[in-house]
């Protein structure tokens, strides 16, 4: 009985962290796309 307590709980774990993971990535593209705005803003246009 505490096994499959033990497996659900890894489970979720390991799901939390896969949120995580795919948080950061998002977080990382939003951040390269403020840069590129940001880039954009400072760089005297042509």
């Amino acid at each position: 009985m505490r096994d499959i307590e033990n497996i659900e709980r890894y489970r979720k774990k390991s799901r939390d962290i896969e949120n995580i993971e795919r948080y950061r990535k998002k977080s990382r593209h939003i951040e390269n796309q403020l840069f590129l705005a940001y880039g954009f803003m400072i760089s005297p246009v042509p």
